[in-house]
């Protein structure tokens, strides 16, 4: 199922109302990521300095945080390429007494962990089970689901013969972030993918017929969100996590 990604960005500049900052502000949060999910991070700061009526506490976990107050944490875990990692220290950490205190969590992979020789549905499926393993020891927490993020197509001569070849690594993201939209419900997905291959009237940037590319706008060096991406992702993540804690 595709996501009306124009209506989507539109809900990019939706102003958050200080009742709605109140509601995010009480909430008891755990996100785990590598470097993009740090862009993340670093876009929520920002418009929570931006917006000085924001009460929202972002805090990187440690052995000592209590989550007996509310908090937006968030960590590292694993290593990038190594989803499997990732995917398993997610289970750890929550099974570490975090699982008993949060309501909100989500686990974002990474461009760097689904290359074009990865085996998308391995990976996929480790995920799924993994998932549906947490939701029932941990009912009371709101799972969601978060695509692979993009890099930018490749340029002149080098970005056609990539694209020839096979070796359009996008593709192959596309292909998860897919499965991903079949599997779940598209409400409970947070479209990362989307949003960073979206432009303002809703057209999309691609490699090719079928891969979705970062709109190089968003970043400088090809991969990570440079400020301009972080804001659009970050203020896109808060109004989603609103709207599934309802």
């Amino acid at each position: 199922m595709e996501t009306n990604m124009q209506t989507v960005y539109s809900g990019l500049n939706e102003d958050i109302s200080q009742i709605s900052w109140e509601k995010l502000g009480n909430l008891r949060i755990y996100f785990a990521h590598q470097s993009v999910g740090n862009n993340i991070i670093a876009g929520v700061e920002s418009i929570s300095k931006d917006n000085p009526g924001i009460k929202l506490n972002v805090k990187r976990i440690d052995e000592n945080m209590s989550f007996s107050k509310p908090v937006f944490s968030h960590s590292q875990v694993g290593r990038n390429g190594y989803p499997e990692l990732k995917i398993q220290k997610f289970e750890e950490i929550l099974d570490s007494g975090i699982g008993d205190s949060v309501d909100i969590a989500f686990l974002k992979l990474c461009y760097a962990d689904i290359h074009n020789d990865t085996d998308v549905e391995n990976i996929f499926n480790l995920y799924k089970f993994t998932l549906s393993r947490l939701e029932k020891k941990y009912p009371n927490i709101i799972f969601f689901h978060i695509t692979v993020p993009l890099q930018v197509k490749g340029k002149g001569i080098k970005g056609i013969l990539k694209i020839m070849s096979g070796k359009d690594h996008n593709c192959q993201r596309c292909r998860y972030n897919e499965l991903l939209k079949k599997e779940y419900n598209i409400e409970s997905i947070f479209d990362i993918a989307g949003i960073e291959s979206t432009y303002h009237d809703g057209s999309r940037e691609v490699d090719s017929k079928a891969c979705y590319a970062l709109i190089p706008d968003y970043t400088n060096d090809g991969s990570h969100l440079n400020e301009i991406g972080q804001k659009i992702v970050a203020k896109s993540l808060l109004n989603f996590i609103l709207k599934i804690s309802e």
